[in-house]
């Protein structure tokens, strides 16, 4: 009688402690429940590398019993940190009550300019006191200040007297002209003849020039 009773004791223990457990577990989902959800307001921002910042925002939605805060960093891609734009960490929070967006600013620089678009990441983690919604994660697209440009010969083909002893080749820039530029020219022979010089010269376009 006293095994049996010891038994049951041991196993009344052991069921009360699951009870007990589960509880509390359920009782922590529901105030993350009522905490409601952190998330980035976007997925995507664009910003001009001349712009100086961009600021992305945090919001909270589905609740807002309870404080809550959200760890907000950036994450590098093809733009790179302390060229392109300042590396950030920082939490953001909540007071109970508190629906408002929350709003992270990450300098961007421009003391490289340079052609097409470069990326990096705005990252949320470790919430507390809501759940973690989506997106969690947004693309920060830099737009280059450096306008393309395109160099090429001014024309396919040159005709010159063999006693002429040499023969001038225009080249030409086109699109902007902000940057200095570079190009390698090759003189090379033809099948039918090859009675002339090799010839190699580096050609450098200043900044403002197109020629």
């Amino acid at each position: 009688m006293n095994k049996l009773a010891a038994r049951f004791n041991a196993s009344y223990r052991f069921i009360l402690f699951v009870v007990c457990l589960s509880a509390w577990g359920g009782g922590s989902a529901l105030a993350q429940s009522a905490g409601g959800s952190v998330s980035l307001a976007s997925a995507s921002y664009t910003v001009s590398q001349s712009a100086g910042s961009v600021s992305v925002s945090v919001t909270r939605t589905g609740g807002s019993t309870g404080a809550a805060s959200i760890a907000v960093s950036t994450l590098h891609d093809t733009a790179t940190v302390g060229v392109d734009y300042q590396g950030k960490q920082q939490v953001l929070s909540w007071a109970s009550g508190d629906t408002a967006a929350k709003t992270f600013t990450v300098a961007i620089y421009n003391s490289g300019p340079f052609v097409g678009t470069k990326n990096f990441f705005v990252n949320l983690s470790s919430p507390t006191g809501a759940s973690l919604g989506t997106p969690a994660s947004a693309t920060v697209s830099i737009q280059g200040n450096s306008a393309s440009s395109t160099i090429a010969l001014s024309s396919s083909s040159y005709a010159v007297s063999q006693s002429a002893r040499s023969v001038s080749v225009s080249v030409t820039r086109t699109g902007s002209s902000a940057d200095a530029a570079s190009v390698a020219l090759i003189a090379r022979p033809v099948p039918a003849s090859r009675k002339f010089r090799r010839l190699r010269v580096n050609s450098m376009i200043a900044p403002g020039k197109r020629r």
